[in-house]
């Protein structure tokens, strides 16, 4: 992933709103922009965004687009872009752009910090400088190889720059003059299905991808509420990659206030219980059966491996089905950032027609689990765990695969899970003897014989 791709959006989305055909006279824009408001930087930077250091570079384009886009209106929620109105069905990741370069600072400072002050480090062909960080007479001050950078931000906040080693060291990454580099950049990617307001009532919702980045990305979006969030719409989205919806601004409002009152608020009601909505989704709403035909159909290129094999990502799904097996438990993985992941499977009743033991498998990360109640249905106002039998709809990402015996199957890893509270059953805590899962037939379509 690039160091600058959050800039290079930033361009993109100029380039939408200032109305150009070329991407080059966005860019050229920017330029006059940095020339007029920010001269010296422009200057030291030789008047190209090439020279810019990759965090002011994102930083800068950024605060270009929150420019040029706040003259375009602003609304309830404030910030720039257009106000959207629906429902967040699912969270995918929420991820660190800086966090590589910021973990070889921390090890580098952390083997010898003199050192690290002295030589600095180099990351992707660049080398950047250290600096230890300490708080004096009310400021952040940063010593450097060849003196002390005293920083306007006052001691007791804690400013992007500022990395924290171990209880007593703490550094800052410094760019070429010896002032401190932004140190992170957090987004995160949702599965957002609505539409603008304007289109809403008349086209009905559809299904984008959501980011939410600066102030928005550590928030978490409500999922399966009615929400009205202001966002910029990419309709190719980065690297082609689909429709994205950049949100900045953490405010949202939640609710139905909207839609006009009377039979149109009314029925905006029962199209938001989330059962009706999620049925919604279009393409994406498939049967159990049609899984593996449907990622065939859908899936998309994402890398080829170091062994030449073209590697995909897999197609967004909608399903419903009954939990035929669940372990609310999880097991141990060093591939989930919470250490833990967890397991469901689900079916219906064209799927096991010609196997009573097919089924389809659901991963659940330890994210989606942990903070978005992931395997709990919400019954008079209270989550609590479902169990076998109860009714769920899933949105997430197919994958197909081989089994030992040759057999294709399929799994999704889940985005979003939503238990209906009047189908569901409340999860009973088992024995030891009855906790055994040894029947999921490896979470994919088909099970065991």
């Amino acid at each position: 992933m690039s160091e600058r791709e959050i800039g290079n959006e930033c361009l993109t989305e100029a380039k939408t709103i200032l109305g150009f055909d070329e991407q080059n006279d966005a860019n050229l824009a920017f330029g006059s922009w940095m020339k007029e408001n920010f001269p010296e930087m422009w200057s030291d930077a030789d008047n190209t965004a090439d020279n810019l250091d990759d965090e002011d570079f994102n930083h800068f384009a950024d605060l270009f687009v929150c420019a040029i886009g706040r003259s375009a209106g602003g609304g309830s929620n404030g910030g720039s872009g257009t106000e959207w109105s629906g429902m967040v069905i699912g969270f995918e990741r929420r991820f660190d752009m800086m966090e590589k370069k910021r973990n070889m600072a921390i090890d580098v400072a952390t083997a010898d910090i003199g050192t690290a002050i002295r030589s600095g480090f180099n990351y992707n062909g660049k080398k950047w400088g250290i600096g230890r960080v300490y708080p004096e007479d009310g400021l952040w001050k940063v010593e450097h190889s060849t003196g002390t950078f005293i920083s306007k931000d006052k001691s007791d906040a804690l400013p992007n720059w500022l990395i924290t080693v171990n209880e007593r060291i703490k550094i800052a990454i410094l760019k070429p003059d010896n002032t401190p580099g932004m140190a992170y950049g957090v987004k995160s990617v949702w599965v957002f299905h609505g539409n603008t307001q304007e289109k809403f009532l008349s086209e009905g919702p559809r299904t984008v991808t959501l980011e939410g980045s600066w102030d928005a990305a550590s928030v978490d979006f409500e999922l399966w509420r009615p929400i009205t969030l202001r966002g910029e719409m990419d309709e190719e989205g980065w690297n082609n990659s689909g429709a994205t919806l950049t949100v900045s601004n953490p405010n949202v409002v939640y609710g139905y206030e909207w839609i006009p009152e009377g039979n149109k608020r009314d029925a905006a009601k029962q199209l938001f219980v989330p059962e009706q909505y999620l049925a919604t989704t279009g393409e994406a709403c498939i049967n159990l059966k049609d899984v593996i035909e449907y990622h065939e159909d859908n899936k998309k290129p994402a890398y080829v491996d170091k062994n030449g094999v073209q590697r995909y990502n897999g197609a967004l799904v909608c399903v419903v089905g009954g939990v035929m097996d669940i372990n609310h438990e999880g097991k141990e993985t060093q591939w989930d950032s919470t250490g833990r992941d967890f397991y469901l499977s689900i079916s219906n009743q064209i799927l096991r027609r010609e196997n009573p033991n097919a089924r389809v498998g659901v991963k659940v990360g330890g994210v989606l689990h942990d903070d978005h109640h992931a395997m709990e249905m919400k019954k008079n106002g209270e989550w609590k765990k479902f169990a076998r039998g109860s009714r769920v709809w899933i949105v997430g990402r197919t994958n197909v695969y081989q089994t030992t015996d040759g057999d294709t199957r399929a799994n999704i890893e889940a985005v979003g899970i939503y238990a209906v509270p009047k189908k569901s059953i409340p999860y009973q805590e088992p024995s030891a003897d009855s906790n055994d899962l040894g029947n999921l037939g490896g979470f994919g379509v088909g099970g065991g014989n």
